[in-house]
């Protein structure tokens, strides 16, 4: 006679909740009239995912040591409770933000129970312990996604959306049970604790087979969280599907597959850490760039979420790379706001698709902040928390995972985080511009070229007033210091500051000689192409003067707050670093309108080159001084970063005449 094993049926009370909702769901389906569905369909789910929540808690409290149930297949502790939590939590925003949603009420029951059923998979798939409940788990709720997305059969762009996730998604899932199978004939193992076993007692470490399997696993779960460069299906899906189920797609799944890669790679491969934390954090640098980068471009806001999602899974990524205590601490603690972050920013963009029966583009959130002043300042929360900017969650998480990086040793990782969240407040804080600092008819109607008074590039209107309060601002914090490394600080602040600013006037003069007309940032439009010296050059200036690495405008402000804490004025390195934060969306608007914009979206009228003008780009003999003074700006800007040391020498030896 087989033996039973004993199944621990309290550790599968979520799931069991959520299964239950499932089945009250489908019968309310199938017994109640069509005006009741929406109603009973959102109770049931709503008290499935409450109950879940509730008892994912009690788990966590009282399993202090993890347990192994059900023959070894699930284990109850605290990271799968805690990660039960945050999907619970994110399935019951979720289920409110589809209660307001505008879905016909053909199949809104069905959607409540498919919606539960997901969570089911989610919470189970987090408390999979060994290979073969992975995949189950993974397949549960995946299964589940792939109709969510494609529910709303009238409108095409969902079809097309749950054909893409489910064939993308089919073979990404394909990948994983491959490299499953690697890894199960490499140690002849299915549990992550003994597949560790295995590796260790057969000396497998390096393996071929097992590397393999290891790979394919990683690329497996990377398909799940987004990751580059397995984030292809993302925007499409993200855009496609119903805005309620993005939403929770983009804090569930995403929680679910980041825990579960935790989970794998230290439970079951830690001998081949020195493989793995190099692929994820290769990995984590792809999904910031290609995310980053992308989201600057789009109109979309779902889009441009989707590709802000691609980036957050790069930030999420990098404590799981860092391989310490503090970075799976790290991890759970980012995805907590992040998840609730990313419901409520849907949630925004669904109450404004309801308002306007239109896809939600930075156009037509033009003036939302002052019509809609809680949704706006809901929607700004959010930006500002995925920014990472304080006195958001973001922050904090984004902090503690940078933190873990450095404990690792990982400081070029950690500039790497820090400079890709410098390139995305560009997207978030355009999202805030569009909602208060636009009106309602610039944008609504159709994109229109920026009028006249537009901000200068070297800038004086009064809109341009925050560029010259900043520098002034981190001038200002090593002199109120009043100590020995604030009279350094600002010595050599001054060095980089003041190359910057004759170069960035150098290339507006070249600018300005060639248009014969005053250089905004409408005749900015594609001069990085077209003049590939001086783009580059203003580039560097732009950097520099917002402060990031590798220009001697990093070092400086780092300097200045470093004073200014010295001091112990923390709250002003907390203004100065705000400032910093703001500074950024004009800076890096420069960039966007040299590199970004073709020049007919914004030279309408462009102004012709006189006879006689010298190309900005020019070869003649009297255009030679304007190019190597450019030249040498954005060399001396640069070489202040390089040369921080010796420089910094100097500025102490200046100093010390002072009596600090």
């Amino acid at each position: 006679m087989i033996p039973r094993p004993h199944v621990d049926w309290f550790a599968l009370a979520p799931e069991l909740m959520l299964l239950g909702a499932m089945g009250f769901a489908l019968m309310g389906a199938v017994l109640l009239p069509r005006q009741n569905r929406r109603d009973f369909g959102a109770l049931a789910a709503a008290l499935g995912f409450a109950g879940a929540f509730v008892y994912a808690i009690v788990i966590y409290v009282h399993t202090p040591e993890a347990q192994s149930v059900i023959a070894d297949s699930v284990r109850r502790d605290r990271l799968g409770a805690l990660a039960q939590v945050i999907i619970a939590g994110a399935g019951l925003l979720t289920v409110g933000v589809a209660y307001a949603d505008r879905m016909r009420d053909e199949h809104i029951a069905e959607f409540y129970a498919l919606l539960a059923a997901a969570g089911a998979g989610m919470c189970f798939l987090v408390t999979a312990n060994n290979l073969m409940t992975l995949f189950l788990g993974l397949e549960w709720f995946s299964i589940s996604l792939y109709i969510l997305c494609a529910i709303d059969r009238e409108r095409e762009s969902s079809l097309e959306a749950g054909l893409k996730y489910l064939i993308i998604g089919s073979f990404g899932s394909a990948v994983l049970l491959f490299g499953s199978a690697l890894v199960y004939g490499a140690t002849g193992e299915l549990a992550f604790n003994r597949i560790s076993d295995a590796i260790g007692a057969q000396h497998l470490t390096g393996d071929a087979l097992l590397v393999a399997g290891l790979a394919m696993i990683i690329v497996g779960l990377g398909f799940k969280a987004s990751a580059a460069p397995f984030h292809m299906w993302t925007p499409d899906v993200y855009e496609g599907a119903p805005t309620p189920v993005t939403g929770f797609m983009a804090a569930a799944t995403k929680t679910a597959a980041l825990v579960l890669t935790l989970r794998v790679l230290r439970e079951a491969f830690p001998q081949e850490a020195h493989l793995w934390t190099i692929a994820i954090a290769a990995i984590a640098c792809a999904s910031l760039a290609v995310g980053n980068l992308a989201a600057l471009v789009q109109r979309s806001l779902k889009r441009m979420l989707a590709y802000s999602s691609i980036a957050q899974a790069g930030f999420m990524l990098i404590p799981i790379a860092s391989d310490n205590a503090i970075g799976g601490r790290a991890l759970l603690y980012y995805l907590i706001p992040y998840s609730v972050m990313s419901v409520g920013a849907f949630a925004v963009i669904t109450a404004r698709e309801r308002e306007l029966a239109a896809p939600v583009t930075l156009d037509n959130l033009a003036g939302m902040g002052w019509e809609r002043p809680l949704l706006g300042v809901a929607m700004c929360t959010f930006m500002f928390g995925f920014a990472g900017l304080p006195p958001t969650g973001g922050f904090v998480g984004k902090f503690y995972a940078f933190s873990a990086a450095f404990r690792h040793g990982w400081t070029w990782l950690v500039i790497v985080g820090v400079v890709a969240t410098a390139v995305s407040l560009y997207y978030y804080l355009a999202v805030v511009r569009a909602m208060y600092m636009r009106p309602t008819a610039e944008l609504q109607l159709a994109p229109t070229p920026v009028p006249a008074g537009a901000i200068a590039a070297g800038g004086s209107p009064p809109r341009d007033a925050m560029l010259q309060a900043t520098v002034l601002l981190a001038m200002g914090i090593p002199i109120a210091s009043d100590n020995a490394i604030g009279g350094r600080a600002l010595l050599y602040y001054l060095i980089p500051y003041s190359v910057m600013s004759v170069g960035a006037f150098a290339v507006i003069t070249a600018r300005e000689r060639e248009l014969a007309a005053p250089v905004t940032l409408d005749n900015l439009a594609g001069m990085g192409w077209e003049r590939p010296l001086l783009g580059v050059a203003m580039c560097t200036f732009m950097f520099g003067f917002a402060g990031l690495p590798p220009t001697g405008g990093f070092v400086g402000k780092f300097y200045a707050f470093s004073a200014a804490f010295r001091h112990g004025w923390t709250w002003l390195v907390i203004v100065g670093v705000v400032a910093t934060a703001v500074s950024l969306y004009y800076y890096l608007a420069v960039v966007r309108a040299m590199y970004m914009r073709p020049t007919a979206e914004l030279q309408l009228a462009p102004t012709p080159v006189p006879a006689g003008a010298i190309a900005a780009g020019g070869s003649p003999p009297r255009d030679a001084m304007l190019q190597a003074t450019v030249l040498l700006a954005m060399g001396g800007t640069i070489a202040s970063f390089v040369a921080v040391q010796p420089l910094i020498h100097v500025a102490k030896q200046a100093a010390s005449s002072l009596p600090f």
